[in-house]
């Protein structure tokens, strides 16, 4: 008796994994994350340069419809952000291929929202990008700076964080030592 009690518990907690595993993938799934390259300056009068790409991959069973990303900097970051984009007040028609507009206030240096004008679905094992944005800033030391990311659509209108928010700092060089000394 005591096996068939353990193989009904069993069964029962087989039942309850399936369950939870169905719920999960009855949900949207995404993830979103940054790709960058950075250029750093060794010298007072250059400019620090990175160059970055935020990817929303649907890595779910069903459609993700009308996506928008939030970037938001710091407001002690350094950094001054720029990229391809449309504003409100560019009425431009684009057939093939991705655009993206800005659709918040465009005096903000601080918040940007965005939403791809020509691309409302992203289909299951897809994936759209908002290319090459520019994060500059001047060669402070120390420098530190973060942006972070969130996307955002109807399946999931809470927004979902990105999993690696790029954090760039600098406390000094050695080249500072050796000149101090």
């Amino acid at each position: 008796m005591h096996i068939m009690e353990k193989i009904k518990q069993l069964e029962e907690q087989t039942t309850s994994y399936i369950a939870q595993i169905q719920e999960r993938l009855a949900r949207p799934q995404l993830v979103s994350y940054f790709t960058s390259s950075m250029t750093i300056a060794h010298q007072a009068e250059e400019e620090n340069f990175c160059l970055g790409s935020y990817h929303i991959w649907n890595v779910g069973t069903q459609p993700i419809t009308n996506p928008s990303i939030y970037l938001k900097l710091h407001k002690q970051t350094p950094f001054f952000f720029s990229g391809k984009y449309m504003t409100s007040r560019i009425t431009q028609s684009f057939q093939d291929q991705l655009v993206w507009q800005r659709f918040n206030d465009e005096k903000s240096k601080e918040e940007f929202w965005f939403k791809p004008v020509n691309e409302t679905v992203i289909a299951p094992n897809e994936m759209i990008i908002f290319p090459h944005f520019q994060l500059t800033w001047s060669h402070q030391k120390p420098y530190s700076g973060l942006i972070e990311g969130w996307t955002y659509c109807d399946e999931i209108p809470e927004g979902l964080m990105v999993i690696n928010p790029l954090h760039i700092a600098s406390v000094g060089y050695a080249a500072d030592e050796v000149e101090g000394t």
